[in-house]
């Protein structure tokens, strides 16, 4: 099954996040916009992993949850991927006082351990995917958008835990579920 291990959105951030879409989302038909109900910020994506696999990685993400802290994460702003000059992905952008940085180490050594997976290379930018464009944007475009997009949405939220979702790909964008949840900040570190 494709697994990805997460953080969820409060869900009064995901509804304002939805009233915006909708105010702007005809601006910008070209877009595929997330569904506001599938937000969320991606720790580490795992792609294909075996039924018999599960069982390790489930004991070695609660291990490492429990020792990472608590967050306090607030989202606004945005952004674009690879850049303004040309954009295939918008994101918005993710602030802690916390130290999300350790919470995705801790999570990414726990998938590499448990299922002797390689670490991943790519620098983690912690965001929270809204749309792909196909074709890519061009930079008025991408500037156009980032005009809309408020500093802030919604109150900072507290995240506790982490969770293991699986992705159904499907005709109407992919289905999440969660296989399972671990708290934060339960053993200490």
């Amino acid at each position: 099954m494709r697994l990805f291990v997460a953080l969820e959105l409060a869900a009064p951030v995901c509804l304002e996040i939805g009233a915006w879409l909708e105010r702007i989302r005809d601006r910008f038909p070209s877009a595929r916009w997330v569904d506001p109900t599938r937000l969320h910020l991606t720790l580490r994506f795992l792609s294909e992993v075996a039924d018999r696999e599960l069982s390790e990685l489930r004991a070695g993400l609660r291990s490492a949850c429990g020792k990472a802290e608590v967050l306090s994460l607030a989202v606004g702003g945005g952004g674009a991927f690879p850049g303004v000059q040309r954009a295939s992905v918008l994101w918005l952008g993710v602030a802690t006082d916390g130290d999300l940085k350790g919470v995705h180490e801790l999570a990414s050594l726990a998938v590499t351990e448990a299922l002797g997976v390689e670490a991943e290379r790519r620098v983690f930018h912690a965001h929270v995917t809204l749309a792909r464009c196909r074709p890519a944007w061009r930079r008025a475009r991408v500037e156009c958008w980032l005009e809309t997009v408020p500093a802030r949405f919604g109150a900072a939220f507290a995240v506790t835990e982490a969770v293991l979702m699986r992705s159904e790909l499907g005709s109407g964008g992919p289905r999440y579920s969660v296989v399972d949840r671990f708290p934060l900040g339960e053993t200490g570190a």
